[in-house]
């Protein structure tokens, strides 16, 4: 995983190492590494597979750890089962403990989002921001969940997303994202990229047929200038994110 922080680092995990890559007198990049910072008994790590800036804290996600780290120092927290995507919406930070459920960060502890145990066992591939305060969970198993902190049944499915999650179901959605026109680009394992309104409605798809070189997608970014890039099996695809517009 790599994050870029307001100052211009670059904090990165890898097989056995964190740290940063900032720039020396000559402009080029030198990587820091923040290992020795660590413990020695949580020095021989596992890969590091996501990180998340919040509130100047940047979070290392590991299975069996998260490392937070913060004016020079790591906080460390241990995984309860085992740590499985780890996503920030709305500036909070939640992280997926397999057969536990949705855990949040708050004030360095991890607490249960409530109701989130029955998406303990789930596999769960991107939480996006929703509507005004609430979350878009996507599934590999349910397709696309609304986690609403408001309503009554805090997880619902909307009316209109049945024949969306029936494809996101029968492909196996595994990243997502939300588009600068308030549309959603979900890529799939086996359909390459759809891409759909917030009511549930499907605008587009992009797979091999209309140009893209592989239909599995493990990764979608979207840059300042609208493009959609898209990391696949085979390679990296970049195309105008105005893919979404019938």
């Amino acid at each position: 995983g790599m994050v870029l922080d307001s100052t211009g680092r670059i904090f990165m995990g890898m097989e056995n190492n964190l740290g940063y890559l900032e720039t020396d007198s000559t402009g080029h990049y030198r990587f820091h590494s923040l290992k020795p910072l660590l413990p020695q008994k949580y020095r021989n790590l596992t890969p590091v597979f996501d990180i998340d800036i919040i509130d100047g804290k940047v979070i290392f996600q590991s299975n069996e750890y998260l490392f937070i780290y913060s004016n020079g120092n790591f906080k460390i927290i241990p995984a309860l089962t085992e740590f499985r995507g780890a996503f920030k919406v709305w500036n909070r930070y939640y992280v997926r403990d397999t057969n536990i459920g949705i855990l949040y960060l708050e004030n360095d502890t991890l607490r249960l989002l409530k109701g989130s145990e029955r998406l303990g066992g789930k596999r769960i591939y991107a939480m996006l921001p929703y509507g005004k305060e609430d979350v878009m969970i996507i599934t590999k198993q349910k397709g696309a969940i609304i986690y609403s902190p408001r309503n009554p049944d805090k997880y619902y499915i909307p009316e209109g997303f049945g024949e969306l999650n029936t494809f996101l179901a029968a492909n196996w959605s595994y990243c997502g994202i939300l588009l600068p026109d308030g549309n959603y680009a979900v890529g799939t394992i086996t359909a390459g990229i759809v891409v759909f309104s917030a009511d549930g409605t499907i605008r587009n798809f992009f797979d091999k047929k209309s140009g893209l070189h592989d239909n599995t997608v493990y990764d979608i970014y979207c840059d300042k200038n609208k493009n959609l890039w898209a990391a696949l099996d085979n390679g990296i695809r970049q195309h105008d994110a105005r893919i979404g517009k019938a």
